[in-house]
């Protein structure tokens, strides 16, 4: 419904800077429930239990390590689930060596480098919230029986047969 809350997730290295940006997720009007983690795993649980509709990721979750790319590989993961083909995703990196790929390959939805202003990635999060999930609308299969037609829902169609120019269902 409209006053529904909704889902942000934040995965980062360092909890001082989550906290900093779930202030800003809240900060705006929105009713917004705020996941912050510093684990892959946890935030990988996180999006198969709830319906996330915001996740801001840093690209490196790995302190001290300037190789590490862990939020490229979550991304990646995540856009494979179903429900997560199209949520928005902010990426955080200290480098833009991956911003092509974090737009042209994860679809992201901003991509900023550290040091980065938080007055932009406001901007960017109140942006992203603002969309409408679009929610599947119900398909029916109109059936006629005498001169009246029945809408029926095709999830609630267990079978189908047809005999003699009768259908059944």
């Amino acid at each position: 419904g409209k006053f529904e809350m909704k889902k942000a997730l934040i995965l980062v290295h360092d909890e001082e800077l989550g906290k900093k940006i779930e202030k800003l997720i809240v900060k705006g009007k929105q009713r917004v429930s705020v996941f912050c983690t510093m684990d892959t795993n946890e935030a990988y649980s996180i999006i198969l239990t709830y319906e996330i509709e915001l996740v801001i990721v840093d690209v490196v979750l790995q302190k001290g390590n300037p190789e590490d790319i862990s939020g490229i590989h979550f991304v990646t993961h995540m856009r494979k689930i179903k429900n997560y083909e199209f949520v928005p995703v902010i990426m955080i990196s200290p480098l833009t060596d991956h911003k092509m790929y974090a737009y042209s390959q994860l679809h992201c939805y901003g991509f900023l480098e550290k040091p980065f202003s938080f007055r932009e990635l406001e901007s960017l999060i109140q942006q992203a919230l603002h969309y409408e999930k679009k929610t599947e609308v119900p398909a029916y299969i109109p059936f006629r029986q005498g001169g009246v037609i029945y809408p029926i829902l095709v999830k609630d169609i267990v079978y189908i047969e047809h005999k003699r120019r009768k259908m059944y269902v």
